[in-house]
C-alpha cells in the first residue's frame, strides 16, 4: 500500500470496533462492486459494525452479501432504479436521505465508491450551511483511470472537482487513478493507494473444472483458448484482440478466443460482424456473463486484458493469475504493475504488438506455461490477497477517524 507522508500506521486497539458506512450507488456485477463486497465482509470479520448502502436494492453483490449476516445492508429507496429523468431528480433527494441515515446511524467514517455515489456523500457530510456534517470523516473511493465517462458521471466528476479538497482521504486502487485525478483537478489533500483484494481461496488452479467448462464450449484436444474476461464495452478494446488473433491466425489454426462478459447487444453485434469479417467467426467463443469463473479462467491457456483506457487495477488479471493462468495485459492503468515481470505487457491498441505477445506465450512449452502461470498465483498471494487489501483499508479508516478524534467504539 503507497500512503502519504502523514498517514502512520495506527494498530486498531484489541476489543475496539469502527462503525463504518461503505456507500455505493447499486451492488451489481462489477468489479468495484465485488470489491466493496468483499472489504464490507473482510472488515465485519474483524469485528467492526459495518453498514452497506446503496440507491437502490438488487444486483450480484447485493445478494452475496444477504448472505453475510454480520453486515447490514440497507437501500435509501425501494424497487428498481427509475428512467433517467426521473432517477436525476431521485439521486437529488439521495443527498438528503443519506444524510439523515448518517444522523441515525452516526458512523465513524463514511467511505463512498465511485462518482456519483461520491458527489451524493459529499452533499450529504460537506454541503454548505448547518445542512452538512462536517465532523462525520469522508473518505471517497476512486477505481479507474482516464475513463471516458457518460452522461450520468460527467456532472459527479466535475463536483467532485469542486468537493475534493473537503474530502478526508481519497483512495484510489491504483497509481495510475491517483495520477489522472490528480491531473483532471482533483486537489484532495491526501491520497493512498490500495490495491484491490484478490480472493485466492476462490481463485486457484482447477484442472478438472476446466477441462469441464472446455467440454461445455466443445474445444476440440489441442485448441489454445485465449481468453478475455471483460464486459463489452469499448474501453476494453475486444475490437484489437479480434485483429490481433487475425494476425496470428493463418499460422495458429488451434487458435481459440472465448469472450466472457456481458454488454450491450449492438456492441456485441458489432463485434461478431468485425469477426467475421477477418475470418474469425468459427473461432470465436462468445460465452456471456458466467458465475463459475474459477473454471472459466482454468478453461483458457492465456488470460488478455487488452484495455484500450480506464483501467485502474485489473481484476480480472488478478484472478487469471491467481488461477495459474498465463497473461497478456496492455500497459493500461496499473496492469503492469500487477504482472510485473511474469507476463508481456504491450501498448493499447497496437494489435501487431498484442499478436506477438499472445504468440510468444502460446509457443512457450507446456511446462514453461504451467511454471509462469504458478509464479503469477504466488505474485498474487503474496501481493495482492483480500486480507492484505481489508488490512490496508482497516488502518486507513482507523487513522481517518482517529484524526478526527474518534477511536471507535468499545
Amino acid at each position: 500500500m503507497w500512503r502519504p507522508t502523514w498517514l502512520q500506521r495506527i494498530p486498531v486497539a484489541e476489543g475496539r470496533r469502527l462503525k463504518l458506512l461503505l456507500f455505493i450507488g447499486r451492488l451489481g456485477g462489477g468489479g468495484a462492486e465485488r470489491q466493496l463486497a468483499l472489504l464490507a465482509s473482510g472488515l465485519a470479520r474483524r469485528g467492526h459494525e459495518v453498514t452497506v448502502m446503496t440507491l437502490y436494492p438488487g444486483g450480484q453483490h447485493w445478494r452475496s452479501l444477504e448472505l453475510d449476516r454480520a453486515v447490514r445492508l440497507e437501500a435509501l429507496f425501494g424497487g428498481r432504479a427509475p428512467t433517467a429523468p426521473l432517477a436525476a431528480l431521485q439521486r437529488l433527494s439521495a443527498v438528503g436521505a443519506l444524510r439523515r441515515r448518517v444522523r441515525e446511524l452516526s458512523p465513524d467514517v463514511v467511505y463512498s465508491f465511485l462518482y456519483v455515489a461520491n458527489a451524493l456523500a459529499a452533499g450529504a457530510l460537506r454541503g454548505a450551511g448547518a445542512g452538512g456534517l462536517a465532523g462525520v470523516p469522508l473518505v471517497w473511493g476512486l477505481r479507474a483511470s482516464n475513463p471516458r465517462l457518460g452522461l450520468k458521471e460527467l456532472p459527479a466528476l466535475w463536483w467532485g472537482r469542486r468537493r475534493c479538497r473537503r474530502v478526508d482521504l481519497v483512495v484510489a486502487n491504483s497509481t495510475a487513478g491517483v495520477d489522472y485525478h490528480r491531473s483532471r483537478g482533483f486537489r484532495a489533500p491526501r491520497f493512498a493507494v490500495v490495491a484491490n483484494g484478490i480472493d485466492v481461496g476462490r481463485f486457484r488452479p482447477d484442472p478438472e473444472a476446466g477441462a469441464a467448462m472446455r467440454r461445455l464450449w466443445e474445444l476440440e484436444d489441442g485448441a489454445m483458448a485465449v481468453g478475455q474476461v471483460a464486459r463489452l464495452h469499448p474501453m476494453k478494446d475486444h475490437a484489437n484482440l479480434l485483429r490481433a488473433s487475425a494476425i496470428l491466425a493463418p499460422t495458429m489454426p488451434e487458435l481459440r478466443l472465448v469472450m466472457v462478459g456481458g454488454g450491450p447487444s449492438s456492441l456485441e453485434l458489432r463485434l461478431r460482424r468485425l469477426a467475421a469479417e477477418l475470418g474469425l467467426a468459427h473461432r470465436v467463443l462468445w460465452v456471456g456473463e458466467r458465475e463459475d469463473m474459477t473454471a472459466v479462467y482454468n478453461a483458457l491457456d492465456v488470460a488478455v486484458s487488452a484495455s484500450a483506457y480506464g483501467e485502474g487495477f485489473p481484476n480480472a488479471v488478478g484472478e487469471a493469475m491467481a488461477c495459474g493462468v498465463p497473461c497478456v495485459v496492455t500497459d493500461v492503468g496499473d496492469s503492469a504493475r500487477v504482472v510485473g515481470s511474469l507476463a508481456p505487457v504491450v501498448p493499447p491498441s497496437d494489435a501487431p504488438a498484442l499478436a506477438a505477445a499472445l504468440r510468444q506465450v502460446l509457443e512457450q512449452p507446456p511446462a514453461e506455461r504451467r511454471a509462469s502461470g504458478l509464479a503469477g498465483r504466488r505474485r498474487v498471494e503474496e501481493r495482492f490477497s483480500v486480507e492484505s487489501s481489508v488490512a490496508d483499508t482497516e488502518s486507513l479508516l482507523a487513522e481517518v477517524a482517529c484524526r478526527a478524534g474518534l477511536e471507535g467504539t468499545p
